[in-house]
């Protein structure tokens, strides 16, 4: 057993000694693989390099298949190497290996998830951007259709309303004029009597009319709440039904009708700010990318800088709506059981801010200019403000000094 132990122990210290051998010749056969692919992307390119500077790299690739390598070859080599690199400059190792594809032949998405193929960097990049472009605007499509349904629903019933109420004026009116002439009833007033009567019935007729549209639109906008009361998972509050059935109708309808108030302020100025800003910055990354690919200058470091970027677009375009404000041209009343209720914007002047939104989505680095510009006047101003005390105290210290050792001498003497 001593001499099993014995050589077990030899054969360690053996390898051992041959690790940094191995560990050498590693980081050289890596070395040439990526001076191999700079030579493929110099000629790919037509970028030209010296016949000393492709011997050199390519006999090194012989020297390190056949056996060991000198000092002198291996000299040569990271010399070949260097001036591939200054050639290909912005071209990086990084950036061709990010987008260097060994089997360029184009395969089904389903075919590449069940094979072991290695996908470059730049494909994996630019499929997945592509589907999340996709999936946020699809997103954005559907909740701008939403809103707008919304919107138009809240609209008719305001204006269904503001007809109504005009003819209930109207019927007003006709009832005052009748109640005038009921003093001279003579023969001669039976006529306009009789169209003061059929006049009152056509506006009740239309009153009817415009009430029918109005609950359509009613029961319409109970249909649309429906669709984002869905992710409310707390318990619905019924009506108290002490009271009587018109006014509990009328809150009923009032409520429906400030939960979609507040439901389409929610989506104006709060989400569809962010959806536009993702899709401003999806659409930089879309413009860009391809740009970066064709360069072959896409390397890890812009997938880092596109994934930042995908999170700096909605807050950009969140925080830049804030600073927009919708000017409406018209507001128009809501009326319930005759009574004037809180006025809705029925305008589309919200627009401006979901277009300032995906411009800054898509041009970050404005914002933070616009940033540092606003801030820049008042951190100037501080610091003007510190710097003059500073100087203060720094001189009084040193005026003080040499007093107090003239002071200190006479005491000392």
């Amino acid at each position: 057993m001593h001499w099993l132990f014995r050589t077990l122990r030899l054969l360690r210290r053996h390898q051992k000694a041959r690790l940094p051998a191995m560990k050498n010749r590693k980081i050289l056969q890596h070395a040439v693989d990526d001076a191999l692919l700079l030579v493929l992307t110099a000629s790919e390119n037509a970028v030209p390099l010296s016949d000393d500077t492709i011997l050199s790299i390519v006999t090194m690739k012989d020297v390190l298949e056949k056996g060991q390598s000198t000092i002198e070859e291996e000299a040569r080599f990271w010399s070949a190497y260097e001036a591939a690199a200054q050639c290909l400059k912005p071209i990086t190792i990084n950036s061709i290996k990010a987008t260097y594809d060994p089997d360029p032949v184009h395969q089904p998405f389903w075919f590449s998830l069940f094979s072991n193929r290695k996908t470059p960097l730049s494909r994996k990049c630019a499929t997945s951007y592509k589907f999340l472009s996709m999936v946020t605007l699809l997103v954005l499509i559907s909740l701008q259709v939403y809103w707008y349904f919304g919107q138009s629903i809240l609209a008719d019933i305001n204006s269904q309303s503001q007809s109504i109420e005009e003819l209930r004026q109207e019927i007003v009116k006709i009832k005052v004029q009748a109640n005038s002439s009921n003093a001279q009833s003579t023969n001669a007033t039976n006529l306009p009597k009789r169209k003061r009567i059929s006049k009152t019935q056509l506006l009740r007729a239309q009153i009817s009319d415009h009430t029918e549209w109005k609950d359509a639109a009613m029961g319409h906008l109970v249909q649309w709440n429906q669709v984002w009361r869905l992710l409310d998972f707390r318990p619905t509050q019924t009506i108290a039904s002490n009271t009587s059935e018109v006014y509990s109708v009328g809150i009923a309808d009032r409520s429906q009708f400030v939960a979609a108030e507040n439901t389409l302020e929610a989506i104006t100025t709060d989400i569809l700010p962010i959806l536009y800003g993702l899709i401003g910055a999806c659409f930089y990354i879309l413009r860009q990318l391809p740009k970066e690919i064709e360069a072959r200058t896409f390397s890890m470091n812009s997938y880092i800088d596109y994934s930042l970027r995908l999170a700096q677009g909605p807050l950009a375009g969140m925080m830049v709506s804030y600073f927009f404000s919708a000017t409406p041209n018209t507001t128009i009343s809501h009326y319930v059981n005759g009574e004037v209720r809180a006025p809705l914007n029925a305008s589309f002047d919200t627009l401006s801010p979901l277009a300032a939104a995906f411009l800054a989505g898509y041009s970050v680095e404005f914002i933070f200019r616009f940033i540092d510009k606003i801030l820049s006047p008042v951190l100037m101003e501080s610091r003007g403000k510190k710097s003059p005390a500073s100087i203060q105290v720094v001189k009084g210290n040193t005026a003080t000094d040499p007093q107090d050792n003239q002071n200190d001498k006479p005491g000392r003497a």
